[in-house]
């Protein structure tokens, strides 16, 4: 079950480009990939385990995709 929903608030506390940490916004993407693999994938692969990732809409207007939970923190 994702930490994270639709609509909630998050600060970013993770991220390669570092302007992006400690921005805030709203979860607007809730999608899943197989463990262990970069790039995110919507078809379900048999025998996988998944991870969830995740959208931000920023408060100042930008936008931020393929976040883990571990570069979220719920506001």
């Amino acid at each position: 079950m994702p930490e994270f929903v639709i609509g909630g608030s998050v600060e970013i506390t993770g991220h390669p480009k570092k302007e992006y940490i400690g921005k805030c916004g709203k979860v607007i993407y809730v999608g899943s990939t197989p463990k262990g693999v970069n790039q995110p994938v919507d078809v379900k692969l048999p025998q996988r385990e998944f991870e969830p990732y995740y959208g931000v809409a920023l408060d100042d207007g930008g936008e931020v995709h393929n976040l883990k939970e571990n570069q979220l923190r719920k506001l």
